[in-house]
């Protein structure tokens, strides 16, 4: 298991290829994982977020995630098509989790996924 799923609780679809997972940030205690993918289509990302009761899968309003998001989940340049995310935070838990897709025609679908611990 890999440390961004122990955070999130999220688990990594087998079905994901290209996994990528690394940790960013320096501010001790907390911890930022953030874990890069591919899946096959979008049943594989409704299942991702129920993996961690990440929950709250929607399309981005207007079509258009903000700048700080684009950061937040080092998604870069890349255009996203029909984009979509899930996120939460919980009460009682100090972790916040957020995924970002993007739905390119007749491809597989890209997976950006945060986790971070943070203080209430």
């Amino acid at each position: 298991m890999s440390d961004f799923e122990e955070l999130s609780g999220a688990q990594i679809p087998d079905s994901a290829e290209s996994v990528e997972v690394f940790s960013v940030g320096d501010v001790d205690p907390f911890a930022t994982y953030v874990a890069t993918f591919t899946l096959p289509g979008e049943e594989d990302v409704r299942d991702f977020c129920r993996s961690g009761e990440i929950g709250n899968y929607r399309l981005v309003s207007a079509g258009e995630l903000l700048e700080e998001q684009h950061e937040r989940h080092f998604i870069g340049d890349t255009e996203l098509v029909d984009p979509r995310r899930c996120t939460s935070v919980k009460q009682g838990e100090n972790v916040d989790r957020s995924a970002v897709f993007s739905f390119p025609e007749g491809k597989r679908v890209l997976v950006w996924a945060v986790t971070e611990e943070i203080s209430w």
